[in-house]
C-alpha cells in the first residue's frame, strides 16, 4: 500500500504516513483496538485507506474515523474470492472502492455504494531494476500459492508449462511449503521462499521470462497485482489468459497470454529464443502502464473525485 495507493495520493500533493506497524492478527480486540485508538491520535489523518482483510474488531473502524473526523476509505482488493469476508469493512467505510465489476452490484443490493479502482503501477517504485546473478533464470514465478479454482488452473496452465519446459525455473512466495502447496509444485527445490517486494525489479532485470497466474478468471476488470508491476519494471510477462487480463492488456503487445499448458509452453520456447521480441514487448507493456495505468491516475481521476463529493 506504502509504494501503491499512498505513493499516488503523495503525487497529487497530499501529505501520507503509515500507522506504526502492528501485527494487527496477533492482536486480541482489546488490544487491538487500543492501537487503532492511539494511531489515530497520534497521525489525525484526514484520510484512513484500508485495503484487504482484516480482524473482526475493525468493524469498529469506521466509528473510530468518523470520531476523529477522518474519512474512512476501504479498498476491496480481495474481491470477488474474499467479498463474504470483507463486506464487513465496506458496511463500515464512507468510500468503497473494489477490483472487481461484477461486484458494484452485489455491494449496491447490501446498501452499499461501491466504485471501481483497479490496481496499477508506481513508477517511482514500479521500474527497471539492476541485474542479479542469482536471478539470472529462463523463467521466474513470484506468486504465493492459493487453492482458489482459477488459481489452480493458472499452476495448470503456467506453472506446469514451465516446470516441464527443461528450463531454468524458480519459484518464490507463500504457501508453498504448505501440504497442498508442495504437492501441487511438484519439485520442493524450486521453491526459494518469499522475494521481498523491493526485489521485483531486480526479478525483472534478470529473469528472461516472469510468469504469472491469476485468481480470478470470470471477471472483466480483477486481476492480481502482478501485470501492472512486472510491465511497470519492463519485465516480460506471461500469464494465464482472463477476460480482464484481455481488456486492459493487449496480447503480443504488452504481455503474453495463455489458455493451455501446451501454449504456455510452445510461448516460452518461442520467447526465450528472442531477445528483440521480449524487448520490445517489454518496453511497449511499460509504457502502457505508465501512460494509462499507474496509482496517480488511480488517485487522481477515480479516489479524488469520490472523496470531493463526500
Amino acid at each position: 500500500m506504502t509504494q501503491g495507493l499512498l505513493a499516488g495520493f503523495r503525487q497529487v500533493g497530499m501529505a501520507t504516513g503509515s500507522f506504526p506497524h502492528r501485527s494487527w492478527f496477533k492482536l486480541s480486540a482489546d488490544k487491538g483496538l487500543a492501537a487503532l485508538a492511539q494511531d489515530l491520535g497520534d497521525t489525525r489523518p484526514d484520510v484512513v485507506v484500508f485495503g484487504g482483510y482484516a480482524p473482526a474488531y475493525f468493524e469498529a473502524l469506521g466509528g473510530m474515523c468518523h470520531d476523529a473526523g477522518a474519512a474512512f476509505v476501504y479498498w476491496a482488493i480481495e474481491d470477488p474470492v474474499g467479498f463474504e469476508r470483507t463486506l464487513f469493512l465496506a458496511r463500515c467505510a464512507n468510500h468503497v472502492f473494489t477490483t472487481t465489476a461484477e461486484c458494484i452490484e452485489r455491494y449496491s443490493e447490501h446498501g452499499i455504494r461501491a466504485a471501481l479502482l483497479l490496481f496499477a503501477a508506481n513508477p517511482d517504485y514500479h521500474r527497471p531494476g539492476t541485474y542479479r546473478p542469482q536471478l539470472d533464470l529462463d523463467l521466474a514465478l513470484a506468486a504465493s500459492f492459493y487453492g482458489w479454482k482459477a488459481r489452480m488452473k493458472g499452476y495448470e496452465i503456467i506453472l506446469d508449462a514451465a516446470r516441464d519446459s527443461g528450463r531454468s525455473f524458480r519459484v518464490w512466495g507463500a504457501g508453498w511449503d504448505s501440504a497442498q502447496g508442495r504437492e501441487r509444485l511438484g519439485d520442493p527445490s524450486l521453491h526459494r521462499g518469499y522475494l521481498p517486494n523491493h526485489m521485483l525489479p531486480q526479478l525483472c532485470a534478470s529473469a528472461l521470462i516472469v510468469l504469472g497466474v491469476q485468481s480470478v478468471d470470470s471477471s472483466s476488470t480483477q486481476t492480481n497485482m502482478r501485470p501492472y508491476e512486472i510491465l511497470g519494471c519492463r519485465g516480460f510477462h506471461l500469464t494465464q489468459w482472463t477476460p480482464a487480463i484481455s481488456g486492459i492488456f493487449v496480447d503480443g503487445q504488452h504481455l503474453v497470454t495463455a489458455t493451455s499448458r501446451e501454449e504456455a509452453l510452445d510461448k516460452i520456447n518461442h520467447y526465450a529464443a528472442r531477445e528483440s521480441e521480449r524487448s520490445r514487448i517489454a518496453e511497449c507493456g511499460q509504457a502502457h502502464v505508465y501512460r494509462e495505468h499507474t496509482y496517480l491516475h488511480r488517485v487522481r481521476d477515480v479516489v479524488m473525485p469520490a472523496l470531493r463529493s463526500g
